[in-house]
């Protein structure tokens, strides 16, 4: 089914699922790949970043880990203290 992805056994063993979650702004596909190294491991991967998307993948939160924790310092110092 389109937009479900692919899965498949790689040369080394290892399972691979990937799956197009969108497009960049000049038009190239943004996929996202996931590694087992058994192909029910890998099922539970994506059971589990299903649940998390609310039954979808999507793509990745712009920025990056460094953002992130500035960003998150910040809303902690303006908390409320109890």
């Amino acid at each position: 089914m389109k937009g479900e992805g692919s899965i498949r056994c790689r040369a080394d063993g290892r399972w691979e699922f990937r799956v197009t979650v969108g497009v960049s702004p000049i038009g190239k596909p943004i996929r996202r790949t996931l590694y087992a190294p058994t192909r029910p491991d890998l099922l539970r991967r994506i059971a589990d970043l299903r649940v998390l998307g609310g039954g979808e993948f999507t793509e990745r939160a712009a920025g990056t880990v460094g953002s992130w924790i500035e960003r998150w310092l910040d809303e902690l110092d303006r908390a409320p203290t109890a």
